[in-house]
This record gives C-alpha cells, sequence and structure tokens, in this order.
C-alpha cells in the first residue's frame, strides 16, 4: 500500500495504490512494532513479522515495513517463508520437540495454532492509517469465529466429563484431565454458563453418576486461588439465592481457597426448580 498524501486519500484509486494478495487470507499472528530514529521524523513507523493464513492452507511469514510521516503512508510485506498446513506431512513428522530453526517451526506446536484461532479479532473498516498497523482497544472484539469454536471445544471437553462420570471410564478420565490442562496452555477459560451446566447435569443425573468423581473433576476446572475466586463470583451473579452462605470458604491448610460444593449445589437446584 502507498498512498502519497494523506489528504488526498479520498481521491485516491485503489487499484493504483494497493497491490493485494493473489488468495484471500487473515493476519494469525502480529509481531510489528513501532520502530522510530529520531524524534519527530515519522508520525508512526513500524516493523516486524506478520504470520498470514491463506484460504488455501498457505501461512506466510512476512517481514512488515511502513511509515507515515509528510509523503503519505506506506506500508510493505516482504514474504521470508512460508509453510502449507494442509499439504506439508514432512514438515510435521519431524521431530517437534527441536529447538526452533525458523520462524514456520512454531506451527508444529498445536496449542499455538490453537491460541491464536481462539483469539481472531472480528473484522472492521478501517478509519485511520494507523489501524492497518495496530488495533485501538474499541475495536479489539473477539470474531464470532473464536468466540462460537472457545465455546464447542470446552463444549465437547465436557461431555468427555459426563461420559467419564457417567460411565465410569477411567481409561477416559486421564484423558479428561489432560484436556482441562491443554485449555489453561491456549489460555482458554470455560465460561461459567457451561460450569453451571454441567452442575446441572450432575445433579439431574445424580443417582447414577460417582458424585465424588463428579466433585473431584469440577475442581479441575478451575486450578488457582485466583481462578476459583473469579469462576465462584461469576456464578454467584448469574443465580438468584437467598442463601446467606458463601460459595468460596477458606481452609487453613495447603489447599488454601476451596468451593463450597454443597453451596453451589443448593443454588443450582434453586435454579433448576425455577426453569421447570
Amino acid at each position: 500500500m502507498n498512498i502519497s498524501t494523506p489528504i488526498n486519500v479520498r481521491n485516491c484509486h485503489i487499484e493504483e495504490c494497493i497491490d493485494f494478495f493473489d488468495v484471500p487470507g487473515f493476519i494469525l499472528d502480529d509481531g510489528i512494532y513501532a520502530s522510530a530514529f529520531g524524534q519527530f521524523n515519522y508520525i508512526y513507523r513500524a516493523k516486524g513479522i506478520r504470520s498470514i493464513w491463506f484460504k488455501n492452507g498457505i501461512i506466510n511469514e512476512c517481514t512488515i515495513h511502513s511509515s507515515i510521516d509528510e509523503n503519505g503512508f506506506n506500508l510493505n510485506y516482504e514474504e521470508i517463508e512460508g509453510v502449507d498446513l494442509y499439504n506439508s506431512k514432512d514438515f510435521f513428522d519431524e521431530n517437534i520437540n527441536q529447538e526452533y530453526e525458523t520462524t514456520c517451526d512454531k506451527y508444529k506446536d498445536p496449542s499455538f495454532i490453537l491460541n491464536k484461532l481462539l483469539n481472531i479479532n472480528k473484522y472492521y473498516y478501517k478509519s485511520y492509517y494507523l489501524e492497518y498497523l495496530i488495533d485501538p482497544p474499541d475495536v479489539q472484539i473477539l470474531s464470532d469465529y473464536s468466540l462460537e469454536l472457545r465455546k464447542e471445544i470446552w463444549n465437547s471437553i465436557l461431555e468427555l466429563g459426563k461420559r467419564v462420570i457417567r460411565d465410569k471410564k477411567n481409561d477416559e478420565l486421564d484423558f479428561f484431565k489432560f484436556c482441562i490442562d491443554f485449555m489453561r496452555i491456549v489460555n482458554n477459560d470455560i465460561q461459567v454458563e457451561q460450569v453451571i451446566d454441567f452442575f446441572t447435569y450432575i445433579i439431574e443425573n445424580k443417582s447414577n453418576i460417582d458424585l465424588n468423581l463428579a466433585l473431584n473433576l469440577l475442581k479441575e476446572l478451575k486450578s488457582s486461588d485466583e481462578e476459583k475466586i473469579s469462576l465462584m463470583n461469576e456464578i454467584n451473579s448469574k443465580i438468584d439465592s437467598n442463601n446467606k452462605s458463601d460459595i468460596l470458604e477458606v481452609k487453613p491448610n495447603i489447599w488454601g481457597i476451596g468451593i463450597n460444593f454443597n453451596e453451589v449445589f443448593e443454588r443450582i437446584r434453586i435454579l433448576v426448580r425455577k426453569k421447570n
């Protein structure tokens, strides 16, 4: 993109100012940063690397050079490396535990790809030159795709948890815990509504499930004290109850803050009765 002066942007014929990629895609990973030499030489200057995932399955690593100054706005992409995620079998067959040798090696880590897919911003029309380089806070909104993907992944994990506690599938117990830990790695927190639904399922099927196992699995969903406080406060705000008992309880032992599951169950029971 090369626009001569900011004043003339409205008169710019887009085919003369912008060279488009041959295939549509989106920015998967953004690693550009401000770069200026001397005071007041530029309105803004940036460089770095962007990863672009194209519709045909190719991810290109591109260097970025951009400047906004009295001469206008300039933005250049230069491809330095790429990988075809749909066809690069040999690429993934290599030892994924080896040290990164190229920028594309990070795509061998499934947690990296999933983290990026779960945090795609919603598309918005650019109003300022700077928005081609950085996203202001008011437009940093998760896309419908990422929101739905987050929900679907957790729903699948919780369905696995239901099978574990309903059918006492010990062989799947470790896999369920692995999935919980993996979600922590990709930084995808479970939604409070999904936890409530899981509680509701346990209450409605308590005669057919291993209740102790169910409680232990619920504890797996949030491990740290800070996470427990946040989750239980959200649950507390979602459930209308006249009971004054605390959902969180402080225990004088190495476990620190615990969850008063009896109180949570009681509040969920009230919620279930209201729905029925």
